[in-house]
């Protein structure tokens, strides 16, 4: 199989690039992979799944004290 290329802000474990060699995708804290944990190669010189690459996370803004406080507490 042709090279393949560890994502950016991820890393990539690979046992070769002959038949059946596999490479292994995952991302640094923070990113989430997108597209195949897991490529196989293949016999007809492909890699098995989807190209993998790192996103970063999306975290819900808190916009209000009621969203963080429940009503019973009160701050003096």
């Amino acid at each position: 199989c042709s090279s393949i290329t560890q994502p950016t802000k991820g890393f990539m474990n690979c046992t070769g690039k002959t038949v059946d060699s596999v490479c292994e995708f995952s991302c640094q804290a923070g990113y989430e992979l997108v597209g195949s944990q897991v490529r196989i190669c293949l016999a007809s010189g492909q890699w098995s799944g989807q190209l993998a690459f790192c996103k970063g996370k999306i975290y819900k803004k808190v916009n209000t004290v009621s969203q963080i406080c429940d009503g019973t507490h009160h701050f003096v």
